[in-house]
């Protein structure tokens, strides 16, 4: 996954996600992205401490494949599924 600057229209660094990244959203003021994994039904979080670094810190396994979310807050996250219509929540 790739990190591009709209300021000066270039990639500035690539991020090391695992197979099929399929959506990303940011959390906490921006301090963490979470991105869905549908290669291998994962949900992996990474800690940014900067425009450039980007460190996986956990990965949660879904019950379905993941594929897009929406942001509630903070505290709650709603992740829809590719393979079946059920909602996946997260708390």
């Amino acid at each position: 996954m790739y990190v591009l600057s709209t300021a000066i229209l270039t990639s500035i660094t690539k991020i090391s996600v695992p197979s099929d990244p399929r959506d990303a959203i940011f959390i906490r003021n921006g301090s963490t992205m979470i991105t869905s994994v549908e290669g291998t039904n994962r949900l992996a979080f990474y800690n940014v401490t900067s425009p450039r670094l980007y460190a996986l810190t956990s990965k949660l396994s879904a019950l379905n494949t993941p594929f897009t979310f929406y942001r509630v807050n903070n505290a709650l996250l709603y992740a829809a599924t590719i393979t079946v219509n059920t909602p996946i929540y997260i708390q």
